[in-house]
């Protein structure tokens, strides 16, 4: 099963028009930042906890 980014760079390398290249770019775009602000933000309260900075 393909994942998101996968499809989209499916669909681009089939059809690099500048709609595909706004939907793969949303999508990183959404993707970074949901990382950011889910993933990483834990590990920095993790690291701050235990006196890492």
């Amino acid at each position: 099963m393909l994942t998101v980014a996968e499809k989209l760079a499916k669909t681009y390398e089939a059809d690099p028009t500048q709609k595909n290249a706004e939907n793969m770019s949303n999508y990183l775009n959404t993707w970074l930042a949901n990382h950011i602000l889910g993933i990483d933000k834990k590990y920095s309260s993790r690291m701050i906890e235990n006196g890492i900075q």
